[in-house]
This record gives structure tokens, sequence and C-alpha cells, in this order.
């Protein structure tokens, strides 16, 4: 089985984890805030969802809500419910935030350095074991 890892749970990282678990890909998610964090902190931004997201949405099993709030849903309930649904499904999600340098070796051999690296001082934050 593949594994993947996903460094962001904003809305195109969860999607993006979810569907590779769907398809059978084991997955882990790297995410600074916990369900709690997200459901209880700052609003960090508010959408409105048309059809064809929604659909794809309902296409992937992801429409947790439409029995609660079938118009208009926030991101903290989206991003909450994704976190715990991807760890509900067998991924992994590790609670932390993260910055590393773009230089050699400095990231996991399964990482895309392009999708992976932004400028940052140290990589403290990175783990240490992979498995």
């Amino acid at each position: 089985m593949r594994r993947i890892l996903i460094v962001g749970a904003g809305q195109a990282g969860l999607m993006l984890a979810l569907g590779l678990q769907q398809d059978g890909y084991e997955v882990t998610v790297i995410s600074a805030r916990t369900p709690e964090d997200l459901r209880h902190g700052r609003v960090m931004s508010t959408r409105y969802m048309f059809g064809p997201a929604l659909a794809l949405e309902r296409s992937r099993g992801l429409h947790l809500w439409d029995d609660e709030a079938p118009r208009a849903v926030g991101r903290r309930v989206t991003l909450a419910a994704w976190l715990e649904l991807s760890e509900d499904r067998g991924g992994r999600v590790a609670y932390r935030s993260v910055s590393a340098p773009c230089t050699a070796g400095s990231l996991p051999s399964f990482v895309t350095r392009s999708a992976a690296c932004r400028p940052a001082p140290a990589c403290s934050a990175w783990p240490t074991s992979w498995s």
C-alpha cells in the first residue's frame, strides 16, 4: 500500500486525504489544529457552497451535515468533522505545526519538495520517525 503524507488540514488537504483513503491509500495528515480547536477557536474564513462543490462532497461521502445545515456550512464544522472522519477511516493525524527548510535531505523521500517546502529556520517540527 502506498503511504501519503499531507501537510495541512485545510479544505484541500482533507478532501485529498479522504479521497485517497477511499481509494485505498495509507494517509497521514499533519494539522496544526485539533477538531476541538477548529470548532471552538477563531474563525479563519467563511464560504458558501454551490452545486458542483456540494455534489463532489456527496460523491465522496463527505456531506456529513445535510440533515443539520443543508444550505450553509462553516469551515469549523467541515474541517473538524473531516479530521475525525479521516481518523475513523484508519488515517493518522499528527497535530503539530510544520516548517522546514528546502534543503536536500530535509524531507522524507516520499514528500514532494514543491508541495511541502516553505522558508523556515529549522526542521525541529518534523517527526523523527515516519513509520
